[in-house]
Parts: C-alpha cells; structure tokens; sequence
C-alpha cells in the first residue's frame, strides 16, 4: 500500500496536496465509490460518502498527514455506516450492501445465480467477501478497517465463502 508525503523540498504543501489529491481521485475513486454503493445500496449516498473520503483526504494531505488506500475506504465505510445508523438500517437489513458488481463472466444463469446467492448472504458477509475478492485488501487491512483482527478476518471470510458456496447451490 502506498502512502503519501506532503511536502517538497521548498514547503509547498498546496500544490503537492492538490497533485495528490488528484492522484488519489483518479487511482481510487471509481472502486471507492462501487465499496459505497455496496456497503449503502444507494448511488447517491455513496456519492457522498466517497466525496466524504476525499474531502477528509484533502485535509489530511495540506496537514501534511499520509494517506493511502485502506484510509480511504475505512473513511468512506464509516460515513456510509454512519448515514446508516441514522436511517436505522444498520441491523438486520438483508438489502444494506446491494449493488454488488459481477464480472460480466459466465454464463447469464450462473450470474443470476450468484447474484442471487450474494443477495441472499448477511452485509457482513458481503462487505468482507467485497474488500478481499473485489477490492483485493490483505486479511490484515481489512481488520483494520472493520476494527477487528487478521484471525478474525479470515475466519470471517472462510465462513462467508462457506455459505455463499451453499447459497449459489441452492439457486441454481
């Protein structure tokens, strides 16, 4: 994972933070805002909550604090989990983290068929199945960003593979 510096050599953090900023913007922005989507099933709220992320990274950058990936999606996770406790949908909802992007792979039943095995899984499920399948973050940025550790974070995709597994056989 890379972080960013702040600085150049003269001290001009404004344009340095500018160029990162946009560096970022370009680099993460898409699967940012697709991480959103997931975890909030509402485009337009993931459009803030990406929008959220970078706003605090623009910060972070002309503070001269780094910034990498992982920050970004912990940040913009906890503003989509934060607009949904406001909405009291953060327990229990089955339907928290649609939207789920398919690889345009396979067969169309067996996509059906995993879109809806996937549909059917917890959001914790999908969340974690999401940042390591999709976004492809180490067990280790994971517990980090959801608050828990590297063992906890595989078994959590261990099981989570387990019932998808059993979910896609029983829609097909």
């Amino acid at each position: 994972m890379r972080a960013l510096s702040t600085t150049t050599a003269d001290g001009d953090s404004h344009g340095t933070a500018d160029t990162q900023l946009e560096f970022l913007m370009s680099s993460y922005g898409d699967a940012l805002h697709s991480f959103a989507r997931t975890l909030t099933g509402d485009t337009d709220v993931a459009a803030d909550c990406t929008q959220h992320a970078f706003l605090r990274a623009y910060e972070h950058l002309r503070e001269g604090r780094a910034v990498n990936r992982a920050w970004l999606y912990t940040t913009a996770r906890n503003a989509g989990l934060d607009w949904l406790r406001q909405r009291h949908r953060i327990a229990g909802d089955d339907h928290a983290l649609r939207g789920l992007e398919m690889p345009p792979t396979g067969s169309p039943d067996r996509i059906v068929a995993l879109r809806a095995a996937l549909d059917r899984l917890s959001p914790e499920d999908r969340e974690v199945l999401y940042l390591f399948t999709v976004d492809r973050f180490r067990a280790a940025e994971i517990g980090a960003m959801i608050g828990v550790g590297v063992d906890a974070v595989r078994m959590r995709l261990f099981r989570a593979r387990e019932r998808l597994r059993a979910l896609y056989g029983e829609c097909q």
